[in-house]
């Protein structure tokens, strides 16, 4: 009998006890076929019972759940009523994916100030994408109200927090004076940050910039010459 056997048999027991952690693990492993076969209408089965218990991972994942699954894209308000509910509760990564699509309106009503609200609750737990996300709808009034100068500070958090788009963003605002004064040295060390770390958009600029450098100098080297 394999380990994966026995962690999942062991799972289950849990669940079938009553158990609101094992329940949300179990309904994750069922979601994603890890150590399982895969089969998302028990997955949702234990996504619900551990989230009628309250266990806040639970309601963000059944949240998550019924807002990716076809079957419940004509009834918005089941899965928001769970993202809500453990939003409420303080999850970082429910808040963040409520406040999100409450800004676009993507899969509910656009509510942009609600949506705000949740992202920077989120952001303030250090939730790295929250923060990213929040600078983003900010800097650009992306169905908000336009604040380039919060978005550089959220921009920052999640850039030292590891986020690439975010050392992209943050890198831009500070070659251009977006929002903060104008640093060019910091904002190439956050474009290198971003390209060593695998960003194709500040590795494509880096070649723009290195392109134009070349140019720059062949023309200086030919007007030397003249």
């Amino acid at each position: 009998m394999s380990e994966n056997k026995i962690n999942m048999e062991a799972l289950r027991a849990a669940a079938h006890g009553g158990s609101s952690g094992a329940q949300c693990a179990l309904g994750l492993c069922l979601k994603n076929g890890d150590g399982c076969e895969r089969n998302l209408d028990e997955a949702e089965f234990w996504f619900r019972a551990a989230a009628e218990q309250g266990n806040a991972d639970a309601q963000c994942a059944l949240g998550l759940f019924l807002r990716e699954n076809d079957r419940y894209a004509r009834f918005p308000e089941e899965w928001l009523k769970w993202a809500r509910a453990a939003a409420e509760q303080g999850h970082g990564g429910a808040q963040c994916l409520l406040g999100s699509s409450l800004v676009c309106g993507d899969a509910c009503e656009k509510q942009p100030e609600e949506g705000i609200r949740w992202m920077r609750l989120s952001a303030k737990q250090g939730f790295i994408t929250a923060a990213y996300l929040l600078g983003k709808f900010l800097e650009g009034g992306y169905s908000c109200e336009s604040d380039p100068s919060e978005a550089v500070r959220w921009y920052r958090q999640a850039a030292e927090g590891g986020d690439t788009e975010a050392q992209f963003a943050l890198s831009l605002c500070l070659l251009q004076g977006k929002g903060c004064k104008q640093n060019p040295i910091e904002g190439l060390k956050w474009l290198f940050t971003a390209a060593n770390h695998g960003n194709e958009g500040a590795r494509e600029v880096l070649r723009r910039l290195e392109a134009s450098h070349e140019e720059t100098s062949e023309d200086q080297t030919e007007a030397d010459g003249e």
